[in-house]
């Protein structure tokens, strides 16, 4: 038998296999890596920006892409909102536009910002009110409309500040508010602050049976309103076939489309 050494093919050969397998792991391992098999979750978007010039919150927790920078750079509106807990915080409804923070209701707090994109509700700054419930359970509400309504009318939005953010307050999943009309063809209806606390909104519905003169059957329904969920909590009827010229007499708020939190509300600083 021959002693001399095996060609260097067969050898190589005989060595595919292990050198197959080692390949193959590598390959793998390349892939799950690329391919991000494993990363670990991502953390909320931090603005890690320090320059203490950009603002007094620089460096705290963004929301979604909107940083601190991006708001303070964005042209809105600013306005402060208390809490339920008495605490102040910075509401900024930043216009329409280019940037991250565009079309959105943005609060500044002591976390660092939270929003809510309001594009596609129309809402109308100017109409921003500041609406101060009696008690201490609710805190103050945004009241803002949208506008551009066909019918002329517009949809008041009511918003709260909750402890995980800026939410809209809705019954049902819709607006607590209902629309209003402003071509005469809309119910009486206005929005008040009870001295009970809460939001009590008053509507007149045609009385049944009808006359021969208008009537209007008028009740008020109260809402407790504890971190933007609205809550039932009384309804009373306040006048019962009430003929048409006596209620614009002695209730004409109702008939007047402006009334809405009356003695209640102020301007939203901006």
């Amino acid at each position: 038998m021959s002693s001399e050494p095996e060609p260097r093919s067969l050898v190589d050969r005989r060595r595919s296999p292990d050198t197959a397998r080692t390949l193959a792991a590598v390959v793998l391992a390349t892939v799950l890596w690329t391919s991000g098999c494993g990363e670990a979750p991502r953390e909320a978007p931090v603005d890690t920006d320090t320059d203490t010039d950009a603002g007094s919150s620089a460096g705290a927790a963004a929301w979604g892409s909107c940083t601190q920078r991006d708001l303070d750079s964005a042209e809105g509106s600013s306005g402060e909102l208390a809490t339920s807990d008495g605490v102040d915080v910075q509401v900024t409804f930043v216009a329409d536009g280019p940037g991250p923070c565009a079309g959105a209701l943005v609060v500044r707090g002591p976390e660092g910002l939270s929003g809510l994109d309001v594009t596609r509700m129309e809402l109308d700054v100017r109409t921003a009110q500041v609406v101060s419930p009696a008690g201490d359970d609710t805190g103050q509400l945004l009241r803002v409309d949208s506008t551009g309504h066909p019918r002329g009318g517009f949809r008041p939005h009511l918003f709260a500040v909750t402890e995980t953010g800026l939410v809209e307050v809705e019954l049902d999943g819709r607006p607590l508010l209902p629309f209003v009309a402003t071509d005469g063809g809309a119910l009486p209806m206005t929005a008040t602050c009870p001295a009970d606390g809460g939001v009590g909104i008053v509507r007149a519905a045609t009385s049944k049976p009808p006359g021969i003169l208008i009537a209007w059957d008028v009740r008020l329904t109260t809402y407790d309103v504890t971190d933007g969920e609205p809550v039932r909590t009384s309804s009373r009827q306040l006048e019962d076939h009430a003929a048409d010229p006596l209620l614009r007499r002695d209730r004409p708020e109702l008939f007047d489309t402006g009334s809405l939190f009356a003695g209640c509300s102020q301007p939203w600083t901006s």
